[in-house]
C-alpha cells in the first residue's frame, strides 16, 4: 500500500485563513492522535473532540460528523472545510466541517516528540460565536498568538487576516525552548535510556490523558477542609496538594469526599510517590498559587504508593527575588526569598478583629542587597523552627506594608526550607555576616518624589489591577496596602444627603446634640461651642481600564470642591441648585493622582469592596507633558 504523506506544517495552515483555497481544493492531511465523541443536548449531530498532528505540531479540533464518516484514533484524514471559532475572549478553536478518512496507523514519529499547538486571540472584541463552547484545551509547549492588529472583527465568516504569527515559547519545564529545544529533547532521551518506566511527564498531562501513571514528589500539602453548600445541596470534604516531577514541572492536585478520606493520611509532604489513575481537569487559577493549565484530581480508584527517593526529583521550584525588589511589588503579591535570619522574636498571642486569639511570631531576614524585612508567622505555623544566623528558602511569602515599611507574611500556601549546604546559601551567609547595618525597605509611597504635588508618583497601577487583586483575596481580615492610580473624577452628585457630617474638632468623631441644643462629643467627653463640618463624599473615578466608586473624607473633599464643607452646607440649605451644579462641573473630568486604601467588607454573607481615598495630588501639566514627550522619544528611538 502506498504511503500517505501528511501535509507539511498543516496545523499553521489550518489556522491561517489565507489558505482557505488550499484547504477546499487540495485538502490538508493530518493524523488523529486521540478522539472522543458525544452528542450535545440530545441532538443528532455527533461531535468529535480530537487531537490532530502533522508530524511537527499537534492541536485540538472539533470534528462535526454530520454527513461525514466516523473517525477514530490513528486515522489519517483529509480536511477540506474548516473554520476558526472563538472559545473565549482569549482562545481560538478549530472546527472541522468537511473531511474524509483516507488511511490509518501512520505512526511515523513518536507522538511525545511533537510540539503542542494552541492559538490565542489577543483581541477582546472578537465576533460572537453561536456554536457551543467545548472544553478541549490541552497542555501546550509552543504557543502561537494572532497579531491583534490583523484581526478583522467585522467579518461574519471570521476571515481573519493572519499573515503573521507572534511566536511565544512556554517554559513548561524550566528550559528555554527558544534556544535549547534540542537540549531538552536530548536530556529527555538520556533520561529515558536510564530508566525503563512508563511514567507520564507532568508537562504532557491534558484533559485527554488516560491511564495516568505519575512519579512525583509532594511539595506542599494543605489542610483538609469541609464544605456545606446548602444552595446547591452539596457537602463533603476536600484537600489539595502540589507535586513536582523529574523534569521540574509542578501542578496542583486535589481529592474530594471519598478520595479525600482515602488518600489524606497516605501522602506526606516531601516524599516521593507513584500515582496510578485519576483524571485531569482545567485549573481554576484564581484559587491556586500554581498558574498551570491543568489540575490533577484523585478518585476512589487512584492508587498511591510511596517509592524510594532516588533524589532524581528536586524538592521544589524556586524563583528567588532579592529583598530590594519589594519596593516595586504591589501588596498581596507572592514572592520567593532566600534570606539570612538576623533575629527571631518569641511567640505572642494577638487578639484579632473577630475577637479570637491567634499565635504570632516575627523574625527579621536580610540578604546581600543590604536590606532587611520583617516576616510574620500566624497560627499553627508558629511551631516552625526558625534559627538565627541561618539561611532559609521561603516560597510564596505574601508582600505587605505597615506604617510605611514593606513586610512579608508566611501564609498557608508558603513553604519554608532550611538552606545550609548549597553554594548560594553559603555565599549569602558569608556576605550577610560581613554587612554591619541593614536598611529597612520603605514603601515608595513615602519617597519625597512619589506623591508630592508637581511630581509623578512612582509605581502607578491601573484600577483594573486593584479590582483583580481584591477578587483574589479570600480572607476579609487580610491586611491590604495602599494603591496609587491616575484617574479622572466623574459622576459627582451634590444633590444628595450625607455629603458631610458634624464632628469634633479634636478627634473628628461624630457628635450629638442634647436636649438643650448643645453639641457633645462622647469620645472626648466634652461640650462644643459650635459644630464642625467634615466631608463624606462618594463618587466615581475611572481610567482607561475600569471605574470604581470611592469614599472621600475630610480635607480631600475641600481640595476637590474648592470650598469647605460648611460653605457647601450653606449652599445646600439655600437650595441653590445652579451653584451646586457649577461646583460639580468644575470638579469633574479633571485627572488626579489618587492614593487609595481598598478594603473588603462582608455583611450577611455578601462581599463588598470599599475604596477610600487617603491622598489626592493634582497633576502638573507641564511636568506630565514633558514626561510623555520623553517617553515618546524613547519609543521612537527603539
Amino acid at each position: 500500500m502506498e504511503k500517505i504523506e501528511l501535509t507539511p506544517d498543516a496545523i499553521p495552515k489550518l489556522y491561517d485563513p489565507k489558505n482557505s483555497d488550499l484547504i477546499s481544493e487540495k485538502g490538508i492531511i493530518v493524523e488523529i492522535n486521540a478522539c472522543s465523541s458525544f452528542k450535545p443536548n440530545n441532538q443528532e449531530t455527533k461531535i468529535n473532540k480530537c487531537c490532530i498532528n502533522d508530524l511537527n505540531y499537534k492541536t485540538n479540533a472539533i470534528f462535526i460528523s454530520n454527513n461525514n464518516p466516523d473517525i477514530y484514533e490513528n486515522n489519517i484524514v483529509k480536511i477540506t472545510k474548516a473554520n476558526i471559532k472563538s472559545q473565549s475572549s482569549q482562545n481560538l478553536l478549530l472546527f472541522v466541517y468537511k473531511y474524509e478518512v483516507i488511511g490509518n496507523n501512520y505512526n511515523a514519529k513518536k507522538k511525545e516528540d511533537l510540539e503542542f499547538y494552541r492559538v490565542e486571540n489577543s483581541h477582546s472584541n472578537i465576533n460572537n460565536i453561536n456554536d457551543q463552547n467545548y472544553n478541549v484545551n490541552n497542555t501546550h509547549i509552543k504557543e502561537f498568538q494572532l497579531n491583534k492588529q490583523t484581526l478583522n472583527n467585522n467579518s461574519t465568516n471570521n476571515n481573519y487576516n493572519t499573515n503573521q504569527f507572534n511566536q511565544n515559547h512556554q517554559n513548561g519545564n524550566n528550559i528555554d525552548y527558544n534556544n535549547n529545544n534540542n537540549q531538552y529533547k536530548q536530556a529527555r532521551h538520556n533520561r529515558n535510556e536510564k530508566k525503563s518506566s512508563n511514567y507520564l511527564p507532568l508537562c504532557n498531562l491534558s484533559t485527554f490523558s488516560k491511564e495516568i501513571l505519575i512519579k512525583a514528589r509532594i511539595t506542599k500539602k494543605f489542610v483538609k477542609k469541609t464544605f456545606d453548600n446548602s444552595a446547591l445541596n452539596k457537602k463533603g470534604s476536600v484537600f489539595s496538594f502540589n507535586i513536582i516531577d523529574e523534569e521540574g514541572t509542578e501542578i496542583p492536585c486535589c481529592a474530594f469526599n471519598h478520595a479525600c478520606e482515602k488518600h489524606y493520611d497516605t501522602i506526606q509532604e516531601g516524599r516521593v510517590y507513584e500515582f496510578n489513575g485519576g483524571y485531569i481537569k482545567l485549573n481554576d487559577k484564581k484559587y491556586s498559587s500554581l498558574k498551570t493549565e491543568y489540575k490533577y484530581h484523585l478518585d476512589d480508584k487512584t492508587n498511591i504508593t510511596e517509592i524510594e527517593d532516588d533524589e532524581s526529583i528536586k524538592q521544589m521550584n524556586f524563583n528567588f527575588k532579592k529583598l530590594d525588589s519589594l519596593i516595586h511589588l504591589p501588596n498581596y503579591s507572592l514572592i520567593d526569598i532566600m534570606g539570612y535570619i538576623l533575629s527571631v522574636n518569641e511567640k505572642v498571642q494577638i487578639k484579632t478583629k473577630k475577637g479570637d486569639e491567634r499565635d504570632l511570631k516575627k523574625f527579621v531576614i536580610a540578604d546581600d542587597t543590604e536590606y532587611k524585612a520583617e516576616v510574620s508567622i500566624w497560627g499553627k505555623l508558629c511551631e516552625t523552627e526558625i534559627r538565627e544566623k541561618t539561611v532559609y528558602a521561603f516560597k510564596n511569602l505574601k508582600v505587605g506594608e505597615f506604617k510605611g515599611l514593606k513586610n512579608l507574611t508566611v501564609n498557608d500556601d508558603s513553604t519554608i526550607l532550611i538552606e545550609e549546604n548549597t553554594k548560594e546559601a553559603i555565599d549569602l551567609k558569608i556576605n550577610c555576616e560581613n554587612i554591619k547595618d541593614f536598611k529597612d525597605i520603605t514603601s515608595s509611597l513615602n519617597d519625597d518624589s512619589s506623591s508630592v504635588g508637581g511630581h509623578i508618583p512612582q509605581n502607578l497601577k491601573r484600577i483594573q489591577e486593584l479590582i483583580d487583586m481584591l477578587e483574589n483575596i479570600t480572607d476579609e481580615t487580610a491586611r491590604i496596602g495602599t494603591f496609587r492610580v491616575k484617574a479622572i473624577i466623574f459622576g459627582l452628585n451634590l444633590n444628595q444627603e450625607r455629603l458631610y457630617y458634624i464632628g469634633c474638632p479634636s478627634c473628628k468623631k461624630k457628635v450629638s446634640q442634647d436636649g438643650n441644643g448643645e453639641w457633645f462629643c462622647g469620645n472626648c467627653n466634652k461640650n462644643l461651642d459650635k459644630p464642625f463640618y467634615y466631608y463624606t463624599l462618594n463618587f466615581k473615578i475611572k481610567d482607561e481600564s475600569a471605574e470604581i466608586f470611592v469614599d472621600v473624607i475630610g480635607q480631600i473633599g475641600q481640595i476637590i470642591l474648592g470650598r469647605s464643607a460648611e460653605e457647601l452646607k450653606e449652599i445646600i440649605d439655600k437650595k441653590d441648585d445652579y451653584e451646586l451644579k457649577k461646583i460639580a462641573n468644575e470638579a469633574e473630568h479633571i485627572e488626579h493622582y489618587f492614593t487609595i486604601a481598598p478594603k473588603i467588607n462582608i455583611y450577611n454573607d455578601v462581599r463588598r469592596k470599599k475604596y477610600t481615598v487617603l491622598r489626592m495630588d493634582k497633576i502638573d501639566t507641564i511636568i506630565e507633558t514633558n514626561r510623555m514627550s520623553n517617553a515618546l522619544k524613547k519609543l521612537m528611538k527603539n
